[in-house]
């Protein structure tokens, strides 16, 4: 795996699980991709780095009482500049801070911001923790996509927090969809946003952690054999590659996808 130097301010470059029960979690995940885990702690919490060829690529904690009444769910992390600069943009674009800019000892300054359609993101202003080790690799995270109830709005808040800009595009497998792409001289794409299907049910706006894996089907039936769920069936959406949805044993969703980059 070849290790990333560095993150541009708006790239995603962490995501970390809050389960219920992190020594199952860990169980699964070591299954599924083939993780270890390194303890560490984090705010004066137990945090376990998930570790894939020696490479840092996500982390996972137990629920706390802090949280009492959160659901399971991986959270995606945005680079940013400043954190605290950026929470300022997040409330004068519509949104709001859910935790405000803390310190995590040396390693970095995190917030935990939710945009007006009530998806959460977190803002990860780097310290001595850069973020993963490597991104877009088998067992890491490869793609960040927001499912949200009013991507007109939605769109708006990021291009103004992030400096994102947005391009309406059409892939088959998905249809109509977004890309957020960053600005400046390196314009690569961000993540993706679409609009909430209707077979969600009523689930709120989200942002979706998406991980590499070589096979999406093979891995798909992984995920059922270790007592998770397939959410969405393995697709061919576009550019983007094969995808599917699926759900860990806690009820945490996250993608499955084989990177047709």
């Amino acid at each position: 795996m070849r290790k990333t130097a560095r993150f541009e301010a708006g790239q995603f470059c962490w995501v970390d699980l809050a389960t219920t029960d992190a020594v199952s979690a860990k169980t699964f995940y070591a299954e599924l991709f083939g993780w270890r885990f390194e303890d560490t702690q984090a705010g004066g919490q137990p945090y376990s780095l998930c570790v894939r060829d020696g490479a840092r690529v996500a982390a996972l904690y137990t629920i706390g009482f802090g949280m009492r009444g959160v659901p399971p769910h991986w959270l995606s992390y945005v680079a940013v500049a400043d954190v605290e600069t950026t929470a300022r943009r997040v409330v004068d674009a519509g949104g709001k801070i859910l935790r405000a800019p803390t310190a995590v000892s040396t390693h970095a300054r995190v917030a935990v911001v939710q945009d007006p359609s009530g998806a959460t993101l977190g803002l990860h202003e780097a310290g001595e923790h850069l973020g993963a080790d490597v991104t877009h690799e088998a067992a890491a995270m490869t793609w960040n996509e927001l499912y949200t109830t009013d991507v007109d709005r939605a769109g708006r808040f990021y291009v103004e927090t992030l400096g994102w800009s947005a391009e309406a595009v059409k892939l088959s497998g998905l249809g109509a969809c977004t890309i957020f792409h960053g600005s400046g001289p390196n314009a690569s794409r961000r993540g993706g946003m679409v609009t909430m299907p209707a077979t969600t049910k009523g689930a709120p706006s989200h942002w979706l952690a998406y991980f590499g894996v070589s096979g999406v089907e093979a891995s798909a039936v992984r995920v059922e054999a270790l007592g998770g769920k397939v959410l969405m069936p393995a697709t061919d959406v576009g550019s983007l590659g094969r995808c599917a949805i699926v759900e860990d044993p806690s009820g945490a969703v996250f993608g499955l996808m084989a990177s047709a980059r």
